[in-house]
């Protein structure tokens, strides 16, 4: 055992043996028990509540959706945080799901792999003439700094143990549905910290995990995936035996730190470009 039975979480399955154990051999080597129990849990109950049956079966599970419907930052500011991400679901014992819709719904770019995290397209709420509703629901984080988790300490240190046991049982209990969008991939030390401390040895950002983790949620989609081929063959690549780098260049404008460039709007302050 890695120590992560010391969690003090909710247990998902009372009985072990109705425990259906889909999830691959080969990916089951390599990640932490604790991602691949919450896979299991979340395979199951995607299973056993098919499509809007997960929305409104009185026994289906809460839910935690992480939205997308505005400025999100890049696609690492969007989705550079699964680890924190499972682990929130993890800690709150909720099916976790993604709704991106701006510029376009993330399943134009990339689909379920082997967990499925969309979003019913028959669910009603969701769409995107229809994001004035998903700000609706509760948030999470509700009366804490999502956006900018980093600009207080205290967010780490205590506001996030609050909101899991506000989730849990506080306030929040009660609530089907959960929305968030936290900014945390900027403080992955602290999600780091929390796993050590519970006895956990894979920090999951700095080692393979982080990238078996993507892709058991995506898969390119078709036009991606043709796109892709395309520039294989055409760069004599061999699929998986190749690396890539995405260089990001800093706007040319000199600023001192902490400062901003403003562009063509004045308003709208962007650190780069």
């Amino acid at each position: 055992s890695n120590g992560w039975s010391r969690l003090p979480r909710m247990n998902f399955f009372t009985d072990q043996q109705n425990r259906v154990d889909t999830f691959p051999l080969t990916t089951k080597e390599k990640l932490p028990q604790w991602i691949l129990d919450y896979i299991t849990f979340h395979n199951e109950m995607r299973r056993k509540f098919p499509g809007k049956l997960l929305f409104t079966h009185p026994n289906a599970p809460k839910l935690l959706v992480r939205i997308c419907l505005g400025l999100c930052g890049g696609l690492n500011d969007r989705l550079g945080q699964l680890p924190l991400d499972l682990y929130l679901a993890n800690q709150t014992n909720r099916v976790y799901l993604i709704n991106w819709q701006r510029p376009r719904a993330l399943e134009n770019f990339l689909l379920p792999n082997e967990i499925d995290w969309s979003i019913p397209t028959d669910v009603p709420g969701w769409g995107f003439h229809e994001m004035k509703v998903t700000r609706g629901q509760t948030k999470f984080f509700d009366g804490m700094p999502e956006d900018t988790p980093g600009t207080m300490q205290d967010f780490w240190t205590t506001q996030l143990d609050h909101a899991i046991q506000r989730a849990n049982t506080g306030e929040f209990k009660n609530k089907k549905i959960l929305i968030h969008r936290v900014l945390g991939h900027l403080d992955e030390d602290k999600l780091e910290k929390r796993l050590k401390a519970l006895g956990e040895v894979d920090m999951i950002h700095n080692t393979l995990s982080y990238g078996r983790i993507f892709r058991t949620f995506f898969k390119p989609s078709p036009g991606v995936q043709q796109f892709l081929t395309q520039v294989q063959n055409e760069l004599n690549l061999i699929p998986g035996q190749y690396t890539g780098v995405h260089c990001r260049v800093r706007h040319p404008k000199a600023r001192a730190f902490g400062k901003v460039v403003h562009g063509k709007n004045e308003d709208y302050p962007a650190d780069k470009t």
